[in-house]
């Protein structure tokens, strides 16, 4: 029989390998045992969590001990091994929580909800005989740790991050296992998708400086006034910023996203024919366009959405923790 370790690794892996659960290095698991927590390092991906070390242990109560008076500069989860790796940025809520297993993802489904002006009214109905709390967007890291101490109770064990995710807890990884499938199950939307035009596109990619994105489904993003404006106004989570920038430029208007972020756009959208990324970019971008494609296939069906405001876009592209993540994708 595998321990639990074992079994946290392949749930990672498999959880890893869902683009609707999971997309490149984003989520992140754990494990609390003998007073140490085992926690994915950040930047690495899920999916590849059965063949790669990945799973730091850090002292349980000395990160726990932090949360209410460290610093995110602190070393409270710095590894008790030798590592160049670092813990995940996210460390701190799942020394939080007091199940033994925490399981945090992107989920698609969850996002669709939380990205909503009115998503914690519309969960209510979605989410009740479950013990849940909604937490209202906050930076990641310790900011919403602390958040979620705010709410905090015993029976707790999902938990649904605006803008942002889902995270699960739960005494053993089965468990847990069977709670995120519960929530995935009550909370699926039906997406829709629509036809893509690749011969339009393949001509906007003749000159070099756009590629066409390397998951299909990222093609969605641009297929419908809605989702373009959606895709264009704004960045609704926080992967999002991070690895494809503030927003979608809109291939008629490049030159007003670059006046306006003062950067080169890494995502375009062609309204009607799909979406195009600029030559070069990360695994972790080609990751998150398929993720915005998932999503605005979905939100369609779902009410007004919420975007990050501007400084928490601008805070994200320039934190230091994003940046090293960057890095490693």
């Amino acid at each position: 029989m595998l321990d639990e370790l074992e079994q946290l690794k392949r749930l990672s892996a498999k959880v890893g390998r869902d683009l609707t659960l999971t997309q490149g290095a984003g989520g992140n698991t754990s494990l609390k045992q003998d007073g140490q927590l085992f926690v994915k390092a950040s930047g690495k991906w899920l999916a590849n969590a059965c063949e790669e070390p990945m799973f730091l242990p850090v002292d349980l109560e000395r990160v726990r001990r932090a949360i209410p008076v460290g610093r995110e500069d602190t070393d409270a989860a710095k590894p008790l091994i030798e590592t160049p790796l670092r813990a995940s940025i996210e460390t701190s809520f799942h020394a939080l929580l007091p199940q033994s297993v925490v399981v945090h993802v992107h989920s698609i489904n969850t996002i669709a909800w939380a990205i909503q002006r009115e998503g914690a009214d519309r969960l209510e109905a979605l989410l009740t005989g479950l013990e849940w709390r909604w937490v209202p967007y906050i930076r990641p890291g310790l900011p919403l740790t602390r958040l979620m101490a705010e709410r905090l109770a015993p029976q707790v064990n999902v938990w649904v991050l605006a803008n942002h995710g889902l995270i699960v807890a739960a005494d053993t990884v089965a468990e847990a296992e069977a709670l995120l499938n519960e929530v995935e199950s009550r909370l699926a939307i039906e997406p829709d998708p629509q036809p893509w035009e690749e011969e339009k596109l393949k001509g906007l990619c003749a000159n070099g400086q756009f590629q066409l994105p390397k998951h299909p489904v990222a093609h969605q993003a641009a297929l419908g006034k809605r989702r373009v404006r959606h895709a264009i106004e704004g960045s609704l989570y926080p992967d999002h910023t991070v690895f494809l920038g503030p927003a979608c430029a809109s291939i008629n208007r490049i030159d007003q996203f670059r006046k306006q972020w003062k950067m080169e756009p890494k995502a375009v959208v062609v309204e009607g024919a799909g979406l195009l990324l600029a030559a070069g970019v990360s695994d972790g971008a080609q990751e998150m366009a398929a993720c915005l494609g998932l999503l605005l296939e979905r939100v369609d069906a779902v009410g007004d959405v919420v975007y990050l405001h501007r400084e928490e876009v601008c805070g994200l592209m320039n934190w230091d923790a994003e940046k090293y993540r960057q890095s490693l994708t």
